[in-house]
Order: C-alpha cells, then structure tokens, then sequence
C-alpha cells in the first residue's frame, strides 16, 4: 500500500523558511497508523507534527500539524477527519507531496472494515418489538438489516475543496 520510496518521515531537520501551505483532511489515528505518533510539539501553536522528506531531493522537505487554536483537542486527535496543515518549500513539490499523503490517507481507509448501520425500516421495525415488551437484544436478532456507511476516505481527497496551495504570507 504504502510507497516509503517517494517520501520519508524524519525526525527533526534544518531550519525551514516555508514558503507555501495547503490543507489535508485526515483522521490522526490514520497519520499515527501510517506514520508512527509524530513529534509532540506544545506550543501556543502546534500540538503535533510530522516532518518528512523527499526521497529525490532531501531539500524538499515538509511538515503536516495540527493548530492548538482548534478546539477541542479530542476533535483534532481522534478517529474524525481534521484538516491538517501542510507546509512546504515550494507549490509544485508541495503539490505532489499532498497528493501522495492523501493517496496514503484513501488507501489506508480503505482498507480498513467498512462501517454499518440499521436502516430506517429496521430501526421501525426494532422500536416496535421492543415497545411490545421483546428485549433489544432479542429485537435487534429478529429484525437487523443492515447498510453501509459512506467510506470516510470519500472526505479524504486532496485538494480540500477551495483550499488548495496558497503562499505563506508574513505580516
């Protein structure tokens, strides 16, 4: 699944003058599967990060992290898509490096069992037994049908839509 050749994840390196940003949407228990815990980073801006390298030209470097001004922290460090920050060096190989994390990000979501749920007339169908005196766990045998959720890796995509690559601006 994963192609470790293209970019790698590296511990600290060089002082980098970013010079463009982008979004990617993506669970942190994805990036933590994929990518080990990151560095623990408690400043008044970013919580965690992850830096990485390009395998072609160890000057390409990158950093995913979180914003600490995103409230609550159990949003941003959870199971739920958060649209992580992402900066670079420059747009065209933050480009390409954006569109391999999110490739990343799918194939490992996809990879994972599918969630379910009760379908409407199931959900009627239970309500009804049990209002009827049947236990809910005798109810839910006698009249589960189940659906498929939505894959999560459908919010995964990259460019997030009108947030593509914008240069870092000071002031």
């Amino acid at each position: 699944m994963r192609d470790p050749k293209l970019y790698s994840v590296i511990a600290d390196g060089p002082h980098v003058v970013w010079k463009v940003r982008s979004q990617l949407r993506a669970p942190f228990t994805t990036l933590v599967a994929l990518f080990g815990s990151g560095m623990r980073e408690p400043s008044e801006k970013v919580r965690v990060l992850w830096r990485f390298e390009s395998a072609a030209d160890s000057s390409k470097t990158f950093c995913v992290h979180d914003s600490a001004d995103d409230l609550p922290i159990e949003r941003c460090h959870s199971g739920t898509p958060y649209d992580w920050r992402i900066l670079g060096v420059d747009g065209d190989s933050l480009e390409s490096f954006c569109r391999w994390l999110a490739n990343e990000v799918i194939a490992y979501l996809d990879a994972q069992p599918q969630a379910r749920k009760l379908t409407a007339r199931s959900r009627e169908r239970i309500n009804e037994l049990v209002r009827s005196g049947v236990n809910a766990g005798e109810a839910l045998k006698q009249a589960a049908e189940w659906e498929p959720t939505p894959a999560m890796s459908a919010s995964c995509a990259w460019p997030i839509e009108g947030r593509g690559i914008r240069a870092i601006t000071c002031g």
